[in-house]
C-alpha cells in the first residue's frame, strides 16, 4: 500500500502543478486569496523558533534551541522559493479511499492551498518519519530529490517546534485531544531530524 501511495502522490504533485499554472501570481502574497499559502506557514514556523526563548516549557529539544535562529533562516530562505502547485496539504491514510482496481482516490481537500511541489510527497512519507526507510524513500521523488537533504530536515524541525510550542500556548476548549497529537507529532518529527543530523 505505501509503494502505491508514494507514486500516487508523487503523480498527484505534477498534476496539480500543472493545474495550478497561473495561481501562484494572484491575490497578495503570491497565492489565490481563497486557499491556504504555504509561504505563510513556513513563516510561522520560523516564528515558533524565534519565540523559543519566550517559552521555555516548549518540549523542544536542546539542539534546535542552540540553533533556533539558524533553524528559523532556512525556513525563511525555503518560503522565498518559488511557490506555484496547487497541494492537498493533507496526506494522510485516513484521507485515502483504494478503488478495488487499485487506484488511490484523494480526498478531504479542505486544507489545499499553494505550496512548494515537494510538499505533498513529503507529507505522504510522513507515516514512517520515525524509520530509516523514510530517509530512503526521498530519493524516489523528484521534487524531494531536488530540494535536498538539508530543506527536509529544515521543514521537519520546523513544524516539529511549530507542534511543540502549541502544546504550551494553544487553548483547544473543545479538542481535548489535539495537545496530546501536538506532542506525539512533535517528537516524531523532532526525533526524525536528529537522526538525519547524525
Amino acid at each position: 500500500m505505501m509503494t502505491r501511495l508514494i507514486a500516487a502522490t508523487d503523480d498527484l504533485a505534477a498534476v496539480l502543478g500543472e493545474r495550478a499554472n497561473g495561481l501562484a501570481g494572484t491575490g497578495a502574497g503570491g497565492y489565490d486569496p481563497g486557499l491556504t499559502g504555504q509561504r505563510h506557514i513556513f513563516n510561522q514556523f520560523a516564528s515558533s523558533l524565534d519565540e523559543l526563548t519566550d517559552i521555555p516549557d516548549a518540549p523542544v529539544p536542546t539542539w534546535v534551541r542552540n540553533e533556533a535562529g539558524t533553524w528559523a533562516e532556512r525556513l525563511r530562505l525555503m518560503s522565498d522559493q518559488p511557490m506555484s502547485t496547487l497541494v492537498h496539504d493533507d496526506i494522510r491514510i485516513d484521507n485515502l479511499l483504494q478503488r478495488p482496481t487499485g487506484e488511490i482516490v484523494f480526498l478531504d481537500w479542505g486544507a489545499a492551498g499553494i505550496g512548494p511541489d515537494w510538499l505533498d510527497p513529503l507529507l505522504a512519507r510522513l507515516e514512517r518519519v520515525d524509520q530509516d526507510w523514510f530517509d530512503t524513500s526521498l530519493t524516489s521523488s523528484a521534487a524531494l530529490a531536488r530540494i535536498g537533504d538539508e530543506a527536509v530536515t529544515s521543514w521537519l524541525v520546523g513544524i516539529g517546534t511549530h507542534l511543540a510550542v502549541r502544546t504550551v500556548t494553544a487553548v483547544d476548549v473543545n479538542l481535548p485531544t489535539l495537545q496530546e497529537f501536538r506532542r506525539t507529532e512533535s517528537a516524531r518529527f523532532l526525533s526524525a531530524a536528529a537522526r538525519r543530523l547524525r
